[in-house]
């Protein structure tokens, strides 16, 4: 999938986004939970040490397959690094513990689908890439985990 110019501003934000959680998942772990902010909005997203997503992730049943076909729906909608840069297996376990923490808050009526597109699309994901990948999580992703 060719990258356009008018996707640029979304595939930085992608970036950054992850990035964030590539340096709370690597930076510093045994210090415990660390706040980033989300790329393109006010709200902190803490996550624990990558211990502790490694276990949760494993308890819930978030599988090495799991992961890489979320992974390749981040790749598609271009939540994950452009041009070609591999993530960091910290940053993948990242992104599916908060995708984890979103089946999760869905499943408990913490949260609604919508009001989690509303989010990704606030934080600066383009309104398709955001309804691509809210699909996959709810018709594949969080149907597999527990």
């Amino acid at each position: 999938m060719p990258i356009i110019r008018s996707r640029a501003a979304t595939i930085c934000c992608a970036a950054v986004f992850l990035a964030g959680f590539a340096t709370s998942a690597c930076g510093d772990a045994d210090a415990g939970s660390q706040s980033r902010p989300a790329a393109g909005s006010s709200s902190t997203v803490a996550l624990p040490s990558s211990q502790a997503i490694s276990a949760e992730l494993a308890a819930a049943g978030v599988n090495e397959t799991v992961t890489q076909l979320l992974y390749m729906a981040a790749i598609r909608t271009d939540y994950a690094a452009a041009g070609g840069t591999a993530l960091s297996r910290q940053a993948i376990e990242a992104l599916a513990y908060t995708k984890l923490m979103d089946c999760r808050a869905v499943t408990t009526g913490a949260q609604t689908w919508e009001t989690i597109l509303t989010r990704e699309i606030a934080a600066g994901v383009t309104v398709e890439n955001a309804t691509e990948l809210n699909t996959f999580l709810r018709t594949q992703f969080c149907p597999q985990v527990r």
